[in-house]
């Protein structure tokens, strides 16, 4: 295959030093990113077969590196150096071009505007008399064929800000024009986000008009959280608040490492991570001369009620029934089985005596 000229593409690092016979130079009037006065453009022929044998397997080149004047056209990407020179279709690089820029209200383009404009092209607004321009006043025609950045508006000054629950303690009332101030101050029970203090600026109000948070309201947590018992009585917090959390009695947390606390954020709550699972008990112990009701289980749940009975000929003191209780154990302690003789009863621990 014969040498072919590749216009209007940047030979990346791995083109130029890929297994590829350079045929000529060119240069070209434009100016580009490299250390050179002026586009290189290479004119490139695959590489002779004895080269392609000696590489053992076939270089990918990259078409996707087009000077930003241009657009590769159609979906090729990359080509192949085969045996029989490159695979699949010319790549075409098509100038970049936007459509004519958008409007704004009560201003207009210096110059008649255009159906359309080149790559880099560059278009100015102006305001109608008596207003001032805020934002850029020059749009740029951009790589990806939009203009860049957004227009700009005109305006007598800065239009009056809606603050929800906040009162002006400063400055004037409206219309504002450019220099003019506020001060705003927050009901009572709202927290200020942002500053009190802003300038009527030609970008806009500087910094950006505050808010006003509400509160958040009391927590309701679902998975047997509860708050801990400093907030429990609280039906307000204020932005910002930081409460803790604890599992209800009888419940422990999955994860002990976890964050136990949450934080009011403008009137929402941030994400709870604590969860609670039920307190377990091992299965309750055993008495002498006497045993549970029923069969005994492996494990308990928190609240869980077992019963003991004693053998016949023994009388049992002490609380039959016992709790599985938040810290993971029977309580109270178990019963004895104590042994009768006639005309009196005394204890016994472990047997029953005769006389």
């Amino acid at each position: 295959m014969g040498a072919r000229s590749v216009h209007q593409l940047y030979p990346s690092k791995s083109f130029i030093q890929g297994p590829f016979e350079v045929a000529s130079f060119e240069h070209i009037g434009l100016e580009r990113p490299f250390n050179m006065a002026a586009m290189t453009v290479f004119t490139l022929k695959c590489p002779s077969e004895s080269n392609i044998s000696r590489l053992k397997r076939t270089v990918g080149l990259d078409w996707s590196e087009v000077y930003v004047r241009y657009m590769l056209a159609g979906q090729i990407k990359e080509r192949w150096c085969r045996d029989q020179g490159w695979d699949g279709r010319d790549p075409v690089c098509e100038v970049v071009k936007c459509e004519a820029p958008p409007t704004i209200e009560n201003g207009q383009l210096d110059e008649e505007p255009k159906d359309n404009y080149d790559y880099s092209q560059v278009v100015s607004y102006k305001c109608n008399s008596g207003l001032s321009l805020i934002g850029s006043s020059t749009l740029l025609c951009s790589e990806d064929g939009t203009f860049k950045p957004d227009p700009p508006k005109c305006s007598d000054g800065c239009p009056k800000p809606e603050i929800l629950h906040a009162t002006r303690i400063g400055g004037k009332s409206p219309p504002y024009k450019l220099g003019n101030f506020i001060d705003y101050k927050c009901e009572d029970g709202y927290t200020m986000k942002g500053d009190y203090h802003i300038v009527c600026s030609a970008e806009g109000w500087n910094p950006d008009p505050p808010k006003c948070i509400g509160p958040c309201g009391k927590p309701v947590f679902e998975g047997h959280v509860i708050l801990t018992a400093e907030f429990r009585s609280k039906t307000i917090f204020p932005l910002g608040s930081k409460v803790t959390v604890e599992c209800m009695t009888g419940y422990e947390p999955v994860d002990s490492t976890v964050s136990k606390s949450v934080t009011c954020e403008e009137t929402n709550w941030t994400e709870l991570l604590l969860t609670c699972k039920v307190v377990e008990c091992k299965a309750p112990p055993t008495i002498e001369n006497g045993q549970l009701d029923e069969e005994p289980q492996d494990s308990y749940d928190y609240s869980q009620v077992v019963y003991y009975k004693c053998n016949s000929g023994f009388t049992l003191t002490g609380s039959p029934k016992l709790n599985c209780s938040e810290d993971g154990t029977f309580k109270p302690e178990p019963p004895n089985c104590l042994g009768i003789i006639v005309g009196s009863v005394f204890g016994v621990l472990g047997k029953s005596q005769s006389g």
